[in-house]
């Protein structure tokens, strides 16, 4: 019975000491030098209240942990969570306040009393052919119809789409529209204002941003959007915009054509040339052989030949038949032999001038020779004249079907109304992004308070 009692007399002070401890706990935060006393003189009190116990009743050591367990460890751990659950719900509101409130509290600011307006001007144009086919959808993707003027008419496309974000085109527009000048006014807000030095380098990534050009190949729309701090400016620099584009379709044009019919014409030169020289040399030999036409020539002297050998057959009969009634001094008879004495060399002059196997003596057979051959070089220079002209001709029709120009249907206009500032979803946008910035670090924030709580 005495044991029973004894220990009936451990659990009031367990009691005690918890009420106590709680009783530490629920108290009011105070001053850190007067909790830390109070947390001594309740570690002092428990120590007491421990040596009494065990004075009365002796415990083995698992029962003593036990003990100290609940009468000094619990109660601190129930006010490390308490004060880790404090330090969680101010870091939540800091972060809250720094993340979220202030860049939303700024961006009203800026977006309702800083932000200078700018407007956007659109323009729309399409770079055509004579005999581009059109580009469907599937094509486009595939890389269908890439070849001839279609696929001119593509990679020109991305040509200029390319210059208008190009420093070239900032180049060209200044003399009229200087950029530089108007992006870094006074008037526009410190954000909005271009802050650089007077340089294409530097100014470009600027551009870039106020100037969007976009090309849809399915459609070949190229879209471009100028944004500037005025509308007459907005506009006028997109008015310029697609102008150089013109003039840039226009040069890339013609040099294309220039290329196309650059081989043509030196090869209509050249046959051109060839034909001269050939002319030229055939004028020469007949200037001097002192024949016009060899052919004709020959075509005379065969038949006076032609003639004379029939003459001479004639005079031969006659003078066999004179002879055989005649003596041979008769005087008829030596009329006869002269006269075909004189056919004879007649004959053999004639057939010189036709053919002759002296060298140095240029028979008509010589001369005719050298007057085909030059004929026939003078020919081959015609029909190669002739086909370099219709080479041309074809070249220079192939050239009028690769022909592009630019087709705009979306003339610049002047904007109505700004497109920023919008303050209510500028606002709502910096917010929403705060807003999940805020949870993130919030979550990571009490991932940390509780790893430290665990330790």
């Amino acid at each position: 019975m005495a044991k029973h009692a004894k220990t009936d007399e451990i659990p009031a002070a367990d009691i005690n000491g918890e009420a106590e401890a709680q009783a530490h706990v629920k108290t009011p935060r105070k001053s850190s030098a007067l909790q830390k006393a109070e947390a001594l003189r309740a570690v002092i009190a428990d120590k007491a209240n421990l040596l009494a116990l065990l004075r009365s009743d002796p415990m083995t050591p698992a029962e003593h942990e036990e003990r100290v367990y609940e009468t000094h460890a619990r109660p601190r751990g129930r006010e490390k969570r308490h004060v880790v659950r404090q330090v969680g719900r101010r870091l939540t509101l800091a972060l809250f306040l720094l993340i979220v409130a202030l860049p939303t509290f700024l961006a009203t600011i800026y977006t309702l009393a800083v932000a200078s307006p700018q407007y956007t001007s659109e323009f729309q144009l399409a770079v055509r052919g004579w005999d581009a086919p059109a580009m469907d959808s599937v094509g486009a993707v595939l890389g269908a119809g890439a070849s001839g003027a279609g696929g001119l008419v593509l990679a020109n496309s991305y040509i200029v789409a390319e210059f208008l974000r190009s420093r070239d085109a900032v180049e060209a527009i200044t003399p009229r529209v200087d950029p530089i000048a108007v992006y870094s006014a006074p008037a526009v807000d410190w954000f909005a204002r271009y802050r650089g030095e007077r340089r294409y380098e530097e100014f470009l990534p600027f551009w870039r941003r106020h100037v969007k050009v976009n090309f849809d190949p399915l459609t070949g729309i190229i879209l471009g959007l100028v944004e500037a701090p005025s509308p007459d400016t907005a506009r006028s620099i997109a008015t310029e915009l697609r102008t150089e584009a013109e003039r840039l379709i226009n040069r890339l044009s013609e040099k294309a054509r220039e290329d196309t019919l650059g081989q043509a014409r030196k090869e209509v030169t050249t046959a051109e040339e060839k034909l001269r020289s050939a002319r030229m040399e055939l004028e020469t030999y007949r200037n001097q052989s002192q024949i016009v036409d060899p052919r004709k020539q020959a075509e005379t002297q065969l038949l006076s030949l032609k003639e004379m050998r029939d003459d001479r057959a004639k005079a031969r009969a006659e003078l066999e038949a004179a002879g055989s009634l005649m003596s041979k001094t008769a005087p008829t008879l030596l009329a006869l032999q002269a006269r075909l004495k004189a056919l004879d060399a007649q004959i053999k002059i004639a057939e010189d001038n036709l053919a002759s196997t002296n060298a140095s003596v240029a028979s008509l057979a010589t001369v005719l020779s050298k007057f085909q051959e030059l004929e026939i070089q003078q020919g081959v220079a015609e029909r190669a004249y002739t086909n370099a002209l219709e080479a041309m001709d074809r070249a220079r029709r192939d050239a009028d079907r690769k022909q592009i120009y630019i087709a705009a249907f979306v003339e610049p206009r002047l904007p109505d109304a700004p497109s920023f500032p919008s303050p209510f979803k500028n606002v709502a946008i910096v917010m929403a992004i705060c807003l999940g910035l805020w949870i993130v670090a919030s979550v990571f924030g009490h991932a940390l308070l509780d790893r430290a709580r665990g330790a």
